[in-house]
């Protein structure tokens, strides 16, 4: 929050690659109303910490105390900082779903690969049939996925289904830091999580 003299407090977390920025967007309660301020993260007053997410993403935790915010800092104020930090939410939404899509694809083409060339019983385990089911699944889903992008909170749901359908698929291999499926499911975790998640999507849609 802004208190009256202008002076920022509060904490910001989750702030991707915060580190790298120069400047931050600050969303907080200004006059009794939201407002989005930016602030230079080498002001006094700021502080921060990074730190790794399950998909090893780098994420900031920002702290202000007492950081001087001056009326040229604020971007947006009332219902115009509230319809852009909206418009925000939902363009990041759909460029995280398409990076979801894209690692259901993977999941799948790399779970077909791997179910051809691991045996038991002396033949591909691709052979049986409630596998293929599975895999037919990740296959409808990712599908699926592809068409609804531009409804952002509905694949997210599906790929993360997916990713841990290749993971079972794939046995304890799966979840090892030498295959790429397990680092896929990290990822659909992340992202689920990311921006709200499917139900608040769905929530947010329906209104």
């Amino acid at each position: 929050n802004v208190s009256d003299d202008n002076k920022l407090n509060g904490t910001k977390t989750l702030v991707l690659n915060g580190k790298n920025a120069s400047k931050v967007i600050v969303s907080c309660i200004k006059n009794g109303e939201l407002s989005l301020v930016l602030v230079d993260k080498t002001a006094e007053g700021i502080s921060f910490n990074t730190f790794k997410t399950i998909d090893e993403k780098t994420c900031a935790e920002f702290t202000f105390e007492n950081v001087s915010i001056q009326d040229s800092d604020v971007i947006a104020s009332g219902d115009e900082a509230k319809n852009l930090l909206i418009e925000t939410i939902n363009l990041a939404t759909l460029c995280i779903s398409a990076e979801a899509v894209g690692c259901m694809v993977s999941c799948y083409n790399k779970t077909v690969q791997y179910t051809k060339e691991r045996e038991q019983f002396d033949q591909p385990i691709s052979n049986f049939q409630v596998l293929q089911h599975r895999m037919v699944d990740m296959f409808i889903d990712s599908e699926l996925a592809k068409s609804l992008l531009f409804k952002a909170m509905l694949e997210v749901k599906f790929g993360k289904l997916s990713a841990q359908n290749a993971v079972q698929l794939h046995g304890g291999m799966g979840v090892s830091e030498e295959m790429m499926i397990g680092h896929y499911l990290k990822k659909m975790v992340a992202i689920d999580a990311m921006f709200g998640n499917a139900d608040y999507h769905l929530k947010s849609f329906s209104k």
